[in-house]
């Protein structure tokens, strides 16, 4: 029994091991130039293609993903998406201490399947402009719903990173103290609980 056992467990790891070696690897991606022109598409899927629940739709911008403190910043922004009928509703927010100064308004759009023919987009595209005097890294966010004609309706929350200046937030935190030696400490609350 033990050798049947040992004989069927060895022909089976030949088997995937065989199969293993014998599937095609997929090619290495190519190096592109990106140009801060280039549009880039942020959607919900990640590297190895895994898709998140949700609607089905992807952001497309302009924004080259660095502004300095003080600078207006600028992007054009439109949704990419699937053939539907129904509704889709999107609103655009930033981060908290990135100001969005204007776009962000909540648009709606009552689409149809033919509205997509032949590449077109049936949505306007739409300009945001944001400023910070703060270094750091921030977020404009567009929260998306997708309301189709049996009234089902998902949402996604797409998000486009924007780096001002060192992309650090140098300000000091109020539990920063500064030693005598030079060396800086944070003092964090903590509580001690002792057991005898």
């Amino acid at each position: 029994m033990t050798t049947l056992f040992k004989l069927s467990f060895l022909s089976t790891a030949m088997c995937f091991g065989f199969a293993a070696c014998t599937s095609a690897s997929p090619a290495p991606a190519q190096a592109q130039d990106v140009t801060p022109s280039q549009t880039t598409l942020v959607d919900g899927t990640n590297a190895k293609g895994y898709a998140k629940p949700g609607a089905s739709v992807a952001l497309r911008h302009d924004f080259s993903g660095k502004i300095d403190p003080g600078q207006l910043g600028e992007m054009t922004v439109d949704l990419v998406m699937q053939p539907i009928d129904g509704t889709v509703s999107v609103n655009y927010t930033a981060s908290k201490g990135l100001n969005l100064v204007s776009g962000g308004d909540r648009s709606s759009f009552d689409v149809k399947a033919e509205d997509f023919k032949g590449g077109a987009s049936p949505f306007e595209s739409q300009t945001l402009r944001f400023q910070t005097s703060e270094n750091g890294r921030f977020y404009i966010n567009a929260f998306v719903d997708v309301t189709r004609a049996n009234g089902q309706t998902r949402g996604r929350v797409l998000t486009v990173p924007v780096t001002v200046g060192t992309g650090v937030n140098l300000s000091k935190p109020q539990n920063l103290i500064q030693q005598s030696s030079g060396r800086a400490i944070v003092v964090m609350p903590a509580e001690e609980t002792v057991i005898k």
